[in-house]
């Protein structure tokens, strides 16, 4: 089973921002789908778009993407089920990429002919980056590693964006077992030496540790201990949610290894950490169209010092106008701290492309997209709202 079953239909450009020498080209593979099914197959693409960029930090870094959809029929659906592994089915459909469940003996393992997948990609854009094989199967189950595969079981779109962190930014997984909590029995101590991946490490040293500068000085080290190293650790977080520390428990293994953050995307399919997000960013830097749009001149005068105080005002008279009505009806209009709140975070997202707390973020992104598509910035009203909040949130706690 292979090529012969099925055909290569053709590529689709579905998310174009530039040239395919400028951007960070993902192609997305049909497998598993019969010619009938190909429409599914485009559902699928988009809906795998729509939800990446709408996790952090890709909601920002949108523009630095090209996404190909590469439609391929296969003869019949899904994928191999083999019986060697708890649960499988004896499945053995026919399909172009020979996909097949149970890799080393773990089911959720997902594999396809990753030498033909390269071959029929690297003849239609031998420009990609990252290759995303997407099985049509209800069965969990994905891989990374130089292609990312992912079934299309309940929640799938985590599933490639996790085996996108492994394949494109060579993420680790954070998670403390192999087979599974309860059933692995060789995985209690990783007596290794340190990881080669970021966002994994066996220092917990403040001074040393790989992601330190992220460490509060009060959050303790390690952050998490697992008391019982024959077994997965139980215990909840002793910190706050997206508190950096050195929490035991990952790379497979229930001790001996740390990750950053309790919860990360690629521990249990949650947000990524802010280790993760900083290595994304750093491998999608290069590929971020120019920040400064085009302006004459004798408007621009110097980035740093003056463009964001002049156009903000500029988008602020904009926004008065626009907002007249609500602003009568509730009472309320645009502060000196609100002007200065903006002026602050958007300039440092734009200028440093530091991103704004998460209470305002979508409302400075918001403005940003604007900006940088050359529309007149309109402040929307849910916006406005949680700007005002955060500042006085903030303000309580000075």
């Amino acid at each position: 089973m292979g090529a012969g079953d099925g055909i290569v239909i053709g590529i689709t450009k579905i998310v174009d921002n530039g040239s395919e020498s400028d951007r960070f080209n993902i192609v997305l593979v049909a497998e598993g789908y019969q010619a009938a099914e190909l429409t599914q197959f485009a559902s699928d693409a988009q809906q795998f778009v729509t939800h990446l960029f709408s996790e952090d930090p890709f909601l920002s870094y949108q523009q630095a993407f090209n996404v190909y959809r590469l439609d391929v029929s296969s003869d019949e659906s899904g994928a191999d089920d083999p019986i060697t592994c708890s649960g499988g089915t004896g499945a053995s459909p026919h399909t172009y990429f020979d996909a097949s469940f149970c890799n080393g003996g773990i089911r959720r393992l997902l594999s396809v002919d990753s030498s033909l997948a390269l071959s029929v990609v690297n003849s239609l854009l031998p420009e990609w980056h990252q290759i995303i094989v997407i099985v049509n199967s209800p069965i969990w189950g994905g891989a990374g590693g130089t292609l990312a595969i992912t079934s299309t079981a309940a929640g799938w779109e985590n599933i490639a964006i996790h085996e996108l962190g492994h394949a494109a930014f060579d993420l680790a997984d954070e998670y403390e077992y192999w087979e599974g909590c309860g059933a692995d029995t060789t995985q209690d101590h990783y007596t290794g030496g340190e990881p080669a991946a970021v966002n994994v490490t066996i220092n917990t040293n403040r001074a040393t540790i790989k992601w330190g500068d992220l460490i509060d000085a009060s959050t303790p080290l390690p952050t998490t201990s697992n008391p019982d190293c024959s077994q997965c650790d139980s215990q909840p977080s002793p910190v706050p949610q997206g508190t950096v520390g050195a929490f035991e428990g990952a790379y497979y293994y229930h001790c001996g290894v740390y990750r950053p953050e309790y919860n990360c995307m690629m521990r249990n399919l949650s947000g990524f950490c802010a280790v993760c997000q900083r290595r994304i960013k750093e491998v999608l830097d290069p590929y971020l169209p120019d920040q400064i749009p085009h302006f004459d001149t004798d408007l621009l005068f110097q980035w740093q010092h003056v463009i964001i105080p002049r156009w903000i005002l500029v988008a602020y008279l904009i926004i008065n106008e626009r907002m007249k009505d609500l602003a009568q009806n509730i009472k309320f209009k645009p502060s000196k701290e609100f002007y200065n709140t903006v002026t602050k975070y958007l300039g440092a997202y734009m200028v440093k492309n530091t991103m704004p707390p998460k209470e305002i973020a979508g409302a400075i992104l918001n403005l940003a997209d604007d900006y940088l598509a050359n529309r007149p910035m309109n402040l929307r009203a849910g916006d406005y709202l949680a700007i005002q909040n955060f500042i006085k949130k903030t303000a309580k706690h000075r």
